[in-house]
């Protein structure tokens, strides 16, 4: 994979509305998962595309405790990808600004 964008400011403005995570399309048997600094899971999605199927800064996990719109901040996240029977996973934060 490519250069990934590690901030976001899903505002609507169309600059950084969504996390582009470069070359995630070549490997399409991925999963992506975003923690919030308690390491509670607030997204997670297979088959991660920068299309369709991306982070807005809206949790899909744990909406009882606190989903929704998640709020400015660090987050944390983990890259799973399968290709050829090799598995890798990648590890960091990303930063969310409303």
């Amino acid at each position: 994979m490519g250069t990934t964008q590690y901030g976001i400011s899903p505002n609507g403005d169309s600059i950084n509305d969504f996390w582009v995570i470069e070359g995630i399309e070549n490997y399409p048997d991925n999963m992506v998962t975003v923690f919030n600094r308690w390491g509670d899971m607030v997204f997670q999605v297979q088959g991660y595309d920068n299309q369709g199927v991306s982070f807005h800064g809206i949790a899909n996990k744990n909406t009882v405790m606190g989903g929704g719109k998640l709020p400015s901040g660090t987050y944390f996240f983990k890259i799973d990808i399968n290709s050829l029977g090799n598995s890798t996973t990648t590890k960091g934060f990303i930063v969310l600004k409303r």
